[in-house]
């Protein structure tokens, strides 16, 4: 009876080392996620120069040469959230042009761009 549990308790040791022995299988190498990729908004941007709540239209200032066509209608955003949107309608003088305001409450220094 002895031998049995010595047999028995030195099968379970070889098979302990036995499986110990063996290399466990490697890992798969965790799966890379791209780098985010950043688009900047190029789209053309004025800044309302001035607003008249009563008259319900603005003053836009646009830069780089681009200007609106009449009747175009304009996103207006204040921190990178649309707060309104606006109408081309002149008239136009250098580089400024107004907008009657459509919707929104507009402050000066907001964003203008097309949606």
């Amino acid at each position: 009876m002895r031998v049995m549990r010595i047999l028995a308790g030195g099968g379970c040791l070889g098979l302990l080392v036995v499986g110990c022995a063996n290399p466990a299988p490697p890992r798969p190498a965790p799966a890379r996620t791209p780098a985010p990729v950043i688009t900047p908004d190029l789209r053309p941007m004025g800044r309302v120069q001035m607003v008249n709540t009563n008259g319900h239209f603005v003053v836009v200032s646009f830069a780089n040469g681009f200007m609106p066509d009449l009747e175009d209608r304009l996103g207006v955003f204040r921190n990178g959230s649309k707060v309104g949107d606006i109408k081309i309608t002149g008239p136009q003088r250098e580089y400024n042009i107004v907008g009657e305001i459509i919707s929104g409450d507009l402050q000066v220094q907001d964003e203008v761009k097309p949606n």
